[in-house]
């Protein structure tokens, strides 16, 4: 079992109710490890939004929601 497998199930077991992020290089496979652990996905067009999402879930419904997003977001790929 992978690590980002192991962080993906343990988020899931632990009753987080939904993940916003920016999928990328660096977040793929945790964000494929939540989706498997059954918690839904929101994926966000910029980080701010996806943590604007995040923080709203969480005040509207009383649930933990998560952030994902990958290393140099926001910034074009060179």
């Amino acid at each position: 079992m992978t690590v980002a497998a192991l962080v993906g199930r343990a988020l899931a077991d632990l009753g987080v109710g939904h993940a916003f992020g920016v999928v990328g290089s660096g977040n793929f496979h945790v964000t494929n490890a939540l989706r498997a652990g059954g918690v839904p996905y929101v994926a966000a067009r910029h980080e701010g939004g996806a943590a604007t999402m995040a923080d709203a879930y969480a005040r509207t419904s009383g649930r933990v929601g998560v952030l994902s997003v990958h290393q140099a977001a926001g910034s074009p790929m060179r």
